[in-house]
């Protein structure tokens, strides 16, 4: 198997475009809510006609009733299509206030014939206009509560031009304003059922427009809201992904959350550092850009064994990888977590191929109090660790090429391990720095690892060197 490096950054989904599906998501649950709850008011207002009018009367507001409860079926079922979402979301809107408007305009059909159809204006039926409007304002789109505003008003002062327009129809106007008109004569001629208020009806067809406009306003900081916290999402999303490759989640979640790296703090620690072998001649013998490759397919994947382990990379150069185990959160399996990554790590270069190439690594495991937290000044901070154990853990990876040997652990870890891991004593060496000569424990596994050349079985477990990184 093969790893290859992941894709640069600019080929990954861009935050904005993940914004608008967000949103292009909270319009459609817009759309449903609003037709659902417009089904909800048809209900309610088709049991108010079933218990206050009696047939043939009721006929006429139970077929409209039907009729826009198939237009709210309608865009509960297909708004989420993209002809919908483009140009069709404003032709239901326009069609449902043109239709509302016809419906008032000529009522029930099945009234008296002596009932004025002036009289529409009297019966406060702008309101349904104002719900129509309100449940537009549930789509999380502007512009569409404006088109709902706008086409009100042409609809209704279209209504009113018309009413205007039949014969015997009063206005202002007709009031006999040159002779001596009393407030007796302006409340007669008020109250005439022909009588029809049109400064009244341009009132109300402003009010459509300012209340769409007020909606709309709402809407758009509504869907600013929902675009910050749509993109603060998208943004921790993003760096928890990329923490993540080298910490575990629940780590990175808790980082990204905080807003900030964990405070320092003084714990006991496993330190795992690695190192690709022979590295400069891999430089020397590959281009530049394939040795990029290389390294980034396998921290890539070494990264992912890492955080599987619940480990922390804390540091990534050159070649060499840090990693840090029981920090920042604590972890009651650490050694034998670290000692795993280790196997791990090992078999995985023994095994796997990185754009294309072989490599080597050699690790050093060692345990110990470790300073952990965020170290830097204003501009740049980074999550380190500091302690004997990782100058113990640096010194043990680069003893390996003294045995030929691929993983080495320090006593300390050995001993904590419990046997969980199979480890056995295999030199020691005394190392710059140290005091007393330091026991050097490998893997059982790594047992059948090459010698260097020259050097006899039998002076490998007597070996003694000294080690500087």
């Amino acid at each position: 198997m093969t790893h290859e490096a992941a894709p640069p950054p600019g080929h990954a989904a861009t935050i904005d475009d993940t914004v608008d599906e967000v949103l292009r998501r909270e319009e459609i649950k817009g759309f449903r809510l609003a037709a659902m709850g417009r089904l909800a008011v048809l209900v309610v207002l088709a049991g108010y006609f079933l218990t206050h009018m009696s047939p043939p009367m009721v006929w006429y507001p139970l077929c409209l009733v039907v009729g826009f409860s198939l237009h709210s079926v309608f865009m509960l079922f297909f708004c989420r299509l993209n002809f919908f979402q483009s140009w069709g979301k404003y032709i239901v809107v326009v069609m449902d206030i043109f239709l509302l408007t016809i419906a008032v305009l000529y009522p029930n059909p099945f009234l008296d014939e002596t009932w004025p159809r002036t009289m529409t204006f009297r019966l406060h039926d702008f309101v349904f206009f104002s719900l129509m409007i309100g449940s537009v304002a549930l789509t999380y789109t502007p512009g569409l509560v404006l088109v709902a505003g706008v086409t009100t008003a042409v609809c209704w002062l279209g209504a009113t031009l018309i009413i205007l327009s039949w014969p015997g129809t009063l206005t202002w106007a007709d009031l006999d304003v040159t002779g001596l008109i009393g407030p007796a004569d302006t409340i007669t001629h008020f109250l005439q059922p022909a009588f029809v208020d049109w400064g009244g009806r341009v009132k109300e067809a402003l009010s459509a427009v300012l209340l769409a406009v007020l909606l709309s306003i709402a809407v758009w900081r509504a869907r600013r809201v929902v675009y910050r916290h749509a993109e603060a999402d998208r943004a921790r999303q993003i760096a928890e992904e990329a923490f993540g490759r080298f910490i575990p989640h629940v780590v990175a979640r808790s980082i990204v959350q905080a807003r900030r790296l964990p405070s320092p703090e003084r714990r006991e620690a496993t330190v795992l550092f690695c190192d690709i072998a022979d590295f400069t001649a891999l430089c020397e013998a590959l281009p530049a850009e394939t040795v990029v490759g290389v390294l980034n397919a396998y921290f890539d994947a070494a990264g992912a064994v890492v955080t599987r382990h619940m480990g922390t990379i804390t540091q990534i150069q050159g070649d060499a990888l840090l990693a840090v185990f029981n920090l920042p959160v604590s972890d009651p399996d650490y050694v034998t977590n670290a000692l795993a990554a280790a196997q791990a790590l090992a078999d995985l270069v023994a095994t796997e191929r990185f754009s294309g190439e072989t490599i080597r690594v050699r690790i050093g495991v060692a345990t110990g109090e470790v300073v952990a937290g965020g170290i830097g000044g204003r501009a740049r901070l980074s999550y380190t660790v500091h302690g004997d154990a990782v100058n113990l853990a640096a010194r043990l990876e680069s003893l390996n090429k003294t045995y030929g040997s691929t993983v080495l652990v320090c006593e300390r870890t050995a001993t904590l391990a419990n046997r969980k891991i199979a480890l056995h004593l295999h030199d020691t060496v005394s190392i710059r720095g140290k005091q007393h000569p330091v026991a050097v424990y490998r893997p059982a596994s790594s047992a059948a690892d090459s010698r260097p050349s020259g050097l006899p079985a039998a002076d490998v477990s007597t070996l003694s060197a000294v080690v500087a990184v």
